[in-house]
C-alpha cells in the first residue's frame, strides 16, 4: 500500500469504509497524490498538499466551478473530505474515469501538450 498506516487509518475513519488498494502518483514533487481503492469498489484521491494555501486554493477552485462545469458537461469531482488544519493540509475526492494527463504522457484529449505548472 502506497499510503502510510497512519494514512489509511485516517482515510477509513473519515469515509468509513476499509482501503483495499492505495497507490502513488507517479508524478509530482511537491504535494503527494494516492488513487485510493475502497472496500465498495469506489476510487478516491487522496491529496497531501506541502503549503496549506495550495490546499485551500484547490479547493476554492473546485467549489467554484463544480456547478457551471457540471451545466457545461465538464467533469469535475466531488468533495469527500477536507481538513486543512493538519502538518500536512490534505482533500479526498472522487477519482474521475480514465488515465490523469501525467499518466498519459503529457498530452491533453486533443493532442496538445499539458503545461506543468511550478508554484
Amino acid at each position: 500500500m502506497a499510503t502510510d498506516d497512519s494514512d489509511r487509518v485516517l482515510i477509513e475513519r473519515v469515509l468509513a469504509r476499509p482501503v483495499t488498494e492505495a497507490v502513488k502518483a507517479t508524478w509530482g514533487c511537491t504535494n503527494r497524490t494516492d488513487f485510493v481503492t475502497l472496500d465498495s469498489g469506489d476510487r478516491v484521491v487522496v491529496q497531501r498538499y506541502r503549503r496549506r494555501h495550495d490546499a485551500e486554493y484547490r479547493l476554492q477552485v473546485m467549489r467554484a466551478l463544480w456547478a457551471p462545469a457540471s451545466r457545461a458537461g465538464i467533469a469535475i469531482p466531488r468533495i469527500r473530505e477536507s481538513c486543512l488544519d493538519r502538518d500536512r493540509a490534505w482533500v479526498i475526492f472522487d477519482a474521475l474515469p480514465g488515465i490523469p494527463v501525467p499518466e498519459a504522457g503529457g498530452v491533453a484529449p486533443a493532442g496538445r501538450a499539458s503545461r506543468t505548472w511550478r508554484g
